[in-house]
């Protein structure tokens, strides 16, 4: 015949019931969290259309995105800009999305170039400008004879880091938003680009300026 359990043991039972529901309430209570953090963090901390048009000798004017091109992106702010130069007329394409960094994340150029129809000519070269970590490379007309050939530079900025190597996708999953910056420019066969680079000069620019703003919306 089993015997009645003790006192002691029903304590134990009872104790350990209390903190396996306590658990799941704290779990509850940590992923309503991170998915109210994720939804607010679709919006971005400012507009990117209040990025500045003048950024030193730099003078900007707004392109228009095709909003099918912008869907695709996952992004869910932008900006499409091109700045010349005033003093030598050097022209920079930019680009600067904000959004779900699982979404935003895998438009990388190594992929959407080729399937454009480029050809991957030099690089990609990790490059740093103002301490911020950039990848540079250059796509010529493949097979299909499309475009031009561009030398373009871009990085991500997630938790305040830039940097063109992407985290594990645990990290990407929780975290709210992610910006990419991308830069595109005509290059001319066998130009030297490691000094007096526009893209770069564009980049030790626009680089602080960005951080900035979204360091002033955050506070």
């Amino acid at each position: 015949m089993p015997t009645a359990p003790t006192a002691a043991a029903r304590a134990r039972v009872a104790l350990a019931a209390a903190l396996l529901l306590g658990s799941l309430a704290l779990r509850q209570v940590q992923a309503a969290r991170v998915d109210a953090r994720l939804r607010d963090g679709r919006t971005p901390p400012f507009a990117l259309a209040e990025l500045p048009m003048a950024l030193g000798h730099w003078s900007g004017v707004d392109e228009a995105m095709e909003p099918r091109i912008a869907r695709a992106t996952g992004c869910t702010d932008h900006v499409f800009r091109t700045y010349v130069d005033g003093r030598t007329g050097a022209r920079v394409g930019v680009i600067v999305l904000y959004g779900p960094a699982t979404e935003v994340f895998i438009h990388a150029p190594e992929q959407c170039y080729p399937a454009q129809g480029y050809a991957l000519a030099e690089g990609p070269e990790a490059r740093e400008v103002g301490g911020r970590a950039y990848r540079s490379l250059v796509f010529e007309p493949g097979a299909r004879g499309v475009g031009a050939r561009q030398e373009v530079c871009y990085s991500w900025r997630l938790g305040g880091t830039w940097s063109p190597d992407l985290p594990r996708m645990k990290r990407l999953e929780r975290a709210p938003g992610m910006y990419k910056v991308h830069l595109a420019r005509r290059v001319a066969p066998g130009e030297y680009r490691r000094a007096g680079n526009p893209s770069e000069d564009l980049l030790a620019a626009l680089g602080p300026e960005l951080d900035r703003r979204i360091d002033a919306a955050r506070r």
